[in-house]
């Protein structure tokens, strides 16, 4: 278990327990405190140079990085992960450090992938207490894993009296009263919004698909699913078993965020685009957060989510942030096959 909210997430289990023991939606509260100063620490970032945002987000990071560095050295060295493409993995993660490290240097103005009215509606968006994108999304990630007035229920993919979150709630809240650790907060959630958005899509478009883990066993073991999800952290303990199956993860994600439902019939990179080309709204918390922090992933302050191709360099950044999200596996099952050579050809 991790003991500060200040340790960045190394995985996806570890960025969703964040958000909700920062924001306190795991322990019953409202948590309009902590919405509201984070969203006023994000919005403050917001209009600052990407250079300086994106070091201090390396800085608060760093140990994520060396973690999952480690991870996947395990993962070369354990020969029962045989269908696993070893070359595809590294150099994934190598290009997300390269894009991590050295390209945001360039990008001279933070949020210039959105300008004009879509930039003030997401600003005004994060300030709402119940109604803003933080709020709405940690409502999301709250009904994923299956919380309920402080405990873990049957409803969500955690198992009833056996979830625990990767932060201990005793040591882990809001920290009201340092405004240094305010901004380390919000320049964390601007290191894990990609983790979540590239994470929880590809673990939606995964389980949706008939040809996918739709009917996979997700605490067996055993199954793709199954291992994916200790992959990114989910260990089998802490899982339901009674609703486990690709399906059932599928159908609760479809409550806790609809927006992952809009053309996820389409190969991965053409969902992703669509997605990403959906105008901008208030309703799509995942994609919203994620555009906030996407300028300090983009190697070029011109670059439009619309016009880009999803095999140029500022994509296989993003696609090394998913590396993040699903770790060992996450880009070396079924239709990924062939997106994969073309971005490692």
């Amino acid at each position: 278990m991790v003991i500060g909210y200040c340790v960045p997430p190394k995985n996806l289990k570890e960025a969703i327990d964040w958000v909700l023991r920062v924001i306190g939606k795991d322990s019953g509260n409202n948590g309009n405190e902590a919405i509201k100063g984070l969203a006023e620490e994000l919005k403050k970032l917001f209009d600052k140079d990407a250079g300086e945002v994106a070091r201090g987000v390396l800085t608060v990071m760093g140990k994520s990085i060396t973690d999952l560095a480690d991870k996947l050295g395990e993962v070369e060295e354990d020969v029962s992960n045989s269908f696993v493409n070893k070359r595809k993995i590294f150099a994934v993660l190598e290009a997300y450090l390269q894009y991590y490290r050295g390209t945001f240097e360039n990008v001279r103005d933070y949020g210039s992938r959105v300008s004009g009215q879509d930039r003030d509606k997401l600003k005004g968006w994060l300030t709402g207490e119940s109604s803003g994108l933080i709020s709405k999304l940690a409502e999301g990630l709250k009904t994923f894993i299956g919380w309920q007035n402080g405990s873990v229920g049957n409803d969500g993919i955690g198992k009833q009296g056996s979830y625990q979150s990767s932060y201990k709630p005793d040591q882990v809240k809001w920290p009201a009263e340092s405004e240094s650790d305010q901004r380390t907060c919000a320049l964390i959630f601007l290191g894990i919004a990609p983790m979540l958005f590239y994470g929880l899509t590809y673990l939606y478009w995964w389980c949706e698909g008939q040809d996918g883990w739709s009917g996979q066993n997700f605490t067996n073991g055993f199954s793709t699913l199954s291992k994916f999800m200790t992959t990114i952290g989910f260990e089998n303990k802490y899982l339901n078993n009674r609703q486990n199956t690709g399906q059932n993860i599928a159908q609760i994600l479809k409550q806790a965020l609809p927006e992952l439902t809009k053309n996820a019939n389409e190969h991965y990179p053409e969902y992703l685009r669509k997605l990403l080309k959906e105008p901008v709204s208030s309703t799509s918390p995942l994609s919203c957060c994620h555009l906030i922090a996407s300028p300090l992933f983009t190697p070029n302050s011109t670059y439009d989510v619309q016009t880009a191709s999803p095999v140029s360099p500022s994509f296989l950044g993003y696609s090394g942030l998913g590396a993040l999200a699903g770790g060992a596996y996450g880009f070396n099952l079924g239709g990924l096959g062939t997106f994969m050579s073309a971005l490692l050809a």
